[in-house]
């Protein structure tokens, strides 16, 4: 079964390890409520994935088991790469994922250094959104967004019991799984205010759905890194 986020966008998933991902980001999609197991691999066939390109780890990390990943990529003509580690050691277009919290505070040379030049391969980093971190997501928008895209992925949440400013969040249903989720108003408000101060930012999806058909960030960025690729 495909994963039905990425129903009709021309992006295919594929997870090669199975459990949970070990960095047990707060509040993690993946880990915390998956539309299928987590105890088998999800590896479409090379026929499934003819015409598409194959996300390698909306769940999960590329750069953990990395050889099994990396072996299982090998099978496919169009494939990106998903990672919140430093490491961007890809064959091919990888997105960066920079969580707003405890990680990023723990391993903060994500902002400085090596890590903000331009990587050939860096595809887009995607950025968590909390409302309550967003002098962190400015920080980030800073640091990449001058040199390549950074997708907002608003987060959604299990339970409403930290919620600051609980009328602000309504709770609906999202693929599988009902999740308290900020007004779209105040998404887009932060989001126009972000684009104004920024260059490069992008929200993930649009105001009315995250579903992938709805976006078109991968696609685009894919293919934009693929040909900036092409200069190494």
């Amino acid at each position: 079964m495909d994963n039905p986020k990425m129903a009709g966008s021309g992006i295919i998933d594929c997870i090669p390890q199975t459990g949970k991902c070990p960095h047990d980001c707060r509040e993690c999609f993946y880990n915390k409520g998956f539309y299928r197991t987590l105890d088998e691999p999800l590896i479409p066939t090379v026929e499934e994935a003819e015409g598409r390109v194959v996300r390698m780890n909306s769940g999960h990390d590329s750069a953990l088991s990395k050889g099994v990943v990396l072996e299982v990529a090998k099978r496919y003509k169009d494939v990106f790469f998903n990672t919140a580690t430093h490491d961007w050691d890809f064959p091919g277009p990888v997105v960066v994922t920079v969580n707003p919290d405890y990680y990023v505070k723990k391993h903060n040379d994500f902002m400085h250094g090596e890590f903000c030049a331009r990587s050939k391969n860096l595809m887009m980093v995607r950025a968590r959104v909390d409302l309550w971190e967003m002098g962190m997501i400015r920080e980030i928008c800073s640091c990449y967004s001058w040199q390549v895209p950074v997708v907002l992925t608003w987060m959604r949440y299990s339970t409403d019991r930290f919620l600051p400013r609980v009328s602000l969040y309504t709770r609906e249903k999202h693929v599988t799984n009902s999740y308290w989720t900020l007004s779209k108003e105040v998404i887009d408000d932060i989001t126009k205010g972000l684009q104004a101060e920024f260059p490069n930012v992008y929200l993930c999806g649009n105001r009315w759905s995250s579903l992938c058909d709805q976006c078109g960030n991968c696609l685009r960025e894919y293919y934009a890194t693929k040909e900036r690729m092409r200069e190494v």
